[in-house]
């Protein structure tokens, strides 16, 4: 099993149906390394975003021997509120 090396993190608002590709945009600061565990990571975004959608985009991986495959879980957590 191989786990996620390079990242990038995507936001898509779209208000019906399912987002396309290029309805993804990147979030600034999202991107970089992940360890090369099995424990929870965090990822903390620069910028606040208004999302429908939220991906995890691998860029690289660890290949850790055999055959690879990539899993993530991922959970969102809203840190604070943003006044406007």
């Amino acid at each position: 099993m191989g786990s996620i090396n390079a990242y990038k993190v995507q936001y898509a608002n779209v208000q019906q149906g399912e987002p396309r590709d290029d309805d993804f945009h990147d979030i600034a600061g999202a991107a970089g390394n992940l360890q090369n565990a099995r424990t929870a990571q965090e990822i903390v975004f620069n910028e606040a975003v208004t999302a429908t959608h939220i991906r995890l985009v691998a860029t690289s991986i660890y290949a850790n021997g055999g055959q690879q495959y990539v899993a993530a879980f991922v959970c969102l957590k809203k840190l604070r509120e943003q006044k406007e």
